[in-house]
């Protein structure tokens, strides 16, 4: 363009300045152009060029600041929502531990009660830096682990225990076994000898003649059996009163050496009579008290299938008694076949006084001896171990 051109007018003078869109937006300095009449053409050219790209600037800027508004909201939204969502957890957090303040306080003195404890494992040591609630269930946790342990000890204490008792189990039974019977005894053989026929089988006869008496075919034969070893049982009976000193029968030993020595001199009558005597003598004084005969020897009648390997020498001991106490009272009544006290005692028929019922008798009273000898010290040594404890 010419010199000669026209100057432009004021509109062509006009302030150039940034618009202002939204807050985060800055303002630009105005851009001013300079009266036409002091410009060149060149210039006039320049400074047009200079409006136009100022103005195209100027829509960047208002389009950026459009989509920086947008981008806000965009991000703004969400956080509002996620603000939201924390205020509820926030609400329903305080709304449990609200709840919770009764066993957050219990929790609270466990913790102080096992503080030492929990410090002492580096787990627990992290765990204490929980909120009071989880450290207070880790203190829990740790007191039942505790528990566990301490049931862990109980149970291997009770298996060594039961250890030891199944070592000790055999010399147990040893003590407590009959020492004139075999391993494998005929239990019912055995009862039947001692309840229906009265035959002591426990401590004496020996366990050879034992054998033989059980492989008899019925009591008489029995007798006769024992009757044929005489000596022999007269001598197993001295033996086993040999090993009795306890106080409580041993003021009756004398009679029983007496009634040995009678039957020794052919005395068959008076040895029985006074094996008998003692005999009843030990029952009453240790045994029968004041209970009335019969109901005692009812209280003797026990299955021999129920009968317990601690209660072996004690019952199969009190065997004989039952067919002992059977009473007679003569008339046409028939005799006892077994030995009976109340014949012996009462009536001293002859045909029941006899050498077989004799040594049936000083059998019977010198397994009444050991039974009660075994169980009047085994009463003092429970004694003493109860003075003891107390």
């Amino acid at each position: 363009m010419g010199e000669s051109e026209a100057p432009k007018g004021p509109a062509d003078d006009a302030q150039v300045t940034s618009t202002q869109v939204g807050p985060a937006v800055p303002t630009r300095p105005a851009v001013r152009v300079p009266a036409s009449s002091t410009l060149t053409a060149y210039e006039r050219v320049v400074a047009r060029a200079a409006m136009t790209h100022a103005r195209q600037y100027q829509d960047v800027i208002e389009e950026a600041a459009k989509a920086a508004k947008r981008l806000d909201e965009q991000i703004m939204a969400p956080r509002s929502a996620a603000y939201e969502a924390v205020q509820q957890m926030l609400d329903h957090e305080r709304a449990v531990r609200a709840a919770m303040i009764e066993p957050a306080q219990r929790w609270t003195e466990i913790h102080r009660a096992s503080v030492e404890a929990v410090r002492a494992s580096s787990v627990i040591e992290l765990l204490a830096r929980l909120p009071s609630p989880e450290l207070a269930y880790a203190a829990e946790w740790q007191q039942r682990e505790r528990l566990i342990q301490r049931a862990a000890r109980e149970a291997a204490e009770q298996s060594r225990r039961l250890t030891e008792s199944l070592v000790r189990l055999p010399k147990w039974i040893e003590r407590r076994w009959p020492p004139n019977w075999p391993d494998d005894p005929d239990y019912a053989v055995l009862a039947n000898m001692a309840v229906e026929e009265g035959l002591p089988v426990i401590w004496v006869p020996g366990s050879e003649l034992l054998a033989a008496l059980v492989s008899a075919a019925d009591r008489q034969a029995r007798v006769d059996l024992l009757v044929e070893a005489r000596e022999q049982v007269l001598g197993e009976c001295r033996a086993r009163l040999a090993d009795v000193d306890h106080d409580g029968v041993a003021e009756w030993l004398p009679l029983a050496e007496e009634a040995i020595c009678s039957i020794e001199a052919d005395r068959h009558a008076s040895a029985q009579t006074l094996a008998v005597t003692v005999a009843d003598a030990l029952l009453k004084k240790h045994l029968r008290g004041r209970t009335n005969y019969g109901l005692y020897r009812d209280s003797l009648k026990v299955d021999h299938e129920d009968v317990r390997v601690a209660e072996i020498r004690r019952t199969y001991a009190l065997y004989p008694v039952v067919p002992f106490l059977t009473e007679w009272h003569g008339g046409d009544q028939p005799l006892p076949g077994v030995l009976s006290r109340h014949v012996t005692v009462h009536f001293a028929h002859p045909d029941h006084l006899h050498e077989g019922n004799a040594l049936v008798a000083i059998m019977l009273m010198t397994s009444l001896f050991c039974l009660l000898d075994e169980h009047l010290y085994e009463r003092d040594r429970d004694a003493k171990r109860d003075d003891s404890a107390a």
